[in-house]
């Protein structure tokens, strides 16, 4: 028999799938938690659309502050403390991600690590979300909490490494 897991999701996964696919993941980090929303929260949301609906522009940014927002709103249901509001979660994360992709189009090839340092501080506002969610999952939820990468996130790094080595014998 499959033993159930808790939806908490371990801060080292998110920070080693994020840097191995250079952020990638993390749109599939938003699915997910758009999909748990949907589910704990009962609300009348389609995670599918709403992952799609990232490449607009103003849009993308609201569906991410409402996702802040919402997990933050459950987790103080909870009784979890949150140090940061949805607001300034999502303005840093969308700032830091900015200039992320400004800095990849413009540095020259030999200056790649600007970014990288920039996709990893854009990590900061999701690992507090991150945190907030999993104090939920701590309070309504008793199963254990899976450590281990599942074949999903085995093939994320797969890819992220391809990504890497193809990146530098370029």
């Amino acid at each position: 028999m499959k033993e159930k897991y808790s939806n908490k999701f371990p801060i080292k996964k998110l920070i080693i799938l994020s840097i191995v696919t250079l952020g990638i993941y993390e749109i599939y980090w938003l699915y997910r938690n758009w999909k748990y929303i949907k589910e704990t929260a009962k609300k009348d949301i389609h995670p599918k659309w709403r992952t799609l609906g990232l490449i607009v522009p103003l849009y993308g940014i609201w569906l991410i502050y409402d996702q802040f927002r919402t997990i933050i709103k459950l987790a103080n249901q909870k009784k979890v403390n949150t140090k940061f509001s949805a607001g300034d979660l999502t303005a840093v994360y969308i700032g830091l991600t900015l200039i992320d992709n400004r800095l990849s189009w413009k540095l020259p090839d030999q200056y790649w690590y600007f970014s990288l340092v920039f996709t990893v501080l854009a990590l900061l506002p999701l690992i507090a979300i991150q945190k907030y969610f999993n104090g939920y999952w701590d309070k309504t939820q008793k199963s254990p909490e899976k450590t281990d990468f599942s074949i999903g996130e085995v093939v994320w790094i797969i890819v992220g490494v391809i990504f890497w080595a193809v990146m530098f014998l370029l």
